[in-house]
């Protein structure tokens, strides 16, 4: 793993995100999802059918082809596209999976009070998860930076 993201470190900087999104948009479905053979879902991705087949048809290839897909582009597009790319896919995804997150706590019961406290109390876990996603994000720009000081160095020897 650590040479996936030594060989592309933008990709340190959107895949935590893309995780939890994947993953939310499953665990993130109604109840009817679950107690409906997968017919009733909430998902406006174009891939929603394999929602419909079973949730592991749904993440396994999500994951596999995205994740890969946006690993070679981030890899393959010349600066500042790739950057362009990786922050992108940060800003959609870490929306997305913030979304899911967040509704994710609500239908487990956690913080479901409409008082002024639990209101607060429930940005708590959000916050957290984005300081963690933009403090990974950060490490990948930091060594996407070096990498490049690095090449640049070389090539000038």
């Amino acid at each position: 793993m650590k040479k996936i993201f030594h060989s592309n470190p933008l990709f340190t900087i959107f895949f935590i995100p893309v995780i939890v999104d994947v993953v939310g948009t499953v665990l993130g479905q109604p109840k009817e999802y679950w107690t409906s053979g997968y017919k009733v879902f909430n998902e406006a991705v174009p891939i929603y059918p394999l929602l419909q087949l079973h949730p592991l048809a749904f993440i396994i290839p999500s994951l596999l082809v995205w994740l890969t897909f946006t690993y070679w582009l981030t890899k393959k597009l010349k600066e500042p596209l790739n950057l362009w790319a990786a922050m992108a896919l940060l800003v959609g995804h870490g929306y997305n999976s913030v979304t899911w997150f967040r509704l994710n706590l609500y239908r487990a019961g956690l913080f479901a009070g409409q008082d002024q406290l639990s209101k607060a109390l429930s940005l708590i876990p959000m916050t957290i998860y984005i300081l963690l996603i933009g403090w990974v994000a950060m490490r990948g720009v930091m060594a996407y930076i070096q990498q490049r000081k690095s090449t640049k160095n070389e090539g000038k020897r």
